[in-house]
């Protein structure tokens, strides 16, 4: 299983619009494309009184898939969030590969 993740910084004023587009548009237009099988979104919790913080992670099973959906669909759900919050979002991605699961 492996692990595509985006950390994504804004202003606090932008917060709640971003969470509305992920929330009820986004993620599932990411999930629709079938390369995934599932998502999740965080927000993460700090003391920071001027930024606001989430991650999201999206599982695929195998990197083709990842590959495809690159190549396929990300370039077009890139630009529509790039279109509504240009540089008022900071973010990074990253590709992990999921190796172990604990449980208790």
């Amino acid at each position: 299983m492996f692990v595509f993740t985006v950390r994504v910084e804004m202003e606090k004023s932008h917060a709640e619009q971003w969470y509305k587009f992920m929330t009820q548009k986004h993620i599932q237009d990411v999930l629709d494309t079938n390369y995934f099988e599932k998502a999740e979104l965080e927000i993460v919790l700090s003391d920071n009184d001027e930024t606001s913080r989430f991650v999201s992670r999206y599982y695929f099973i195998e990197m083709e898939l990842y590959e495809r959906y690159l190549t396929k669909y990300a370039p077009k759900l890139r630009a529509e969030h790039s279109e509504l919050f240009g540089d008022k979002v900071k973010a990074e991605r990253t590709v992990s590969e999921l190796k172990e699961y604990c449980f208790t």
